[in-house]
C-alpha cells in the first residue's frame, strides 16, 4: 500500500511538473486514498 502511494507521489513530483505539491496533485490523491481504504477495509 505505502509503496504504491510512494510511487504515485514520485510520479506527481517528477521534474516535468513545476509544482510538486499543489491542489492539483492533492485532489487526485484523495480518491486514491478512498480506493485504498475500500480495498484494505
Amino acid at each position: 500500500m505505502l509503496a504504491v502511494l510512494a510511487q504515485r507521489l514520485r510520479l506527481d513530483t517528477d521534474p516535468g511538473t513545476p509544482r510538486p505539491f499543489t491542489g492539483l496533485t492533492l485532489q487526485p490523491a484523495t480518491p486514491v486514498r478512498a480506493t485504498v481504504r475500500r480495498t484494505a477495509g
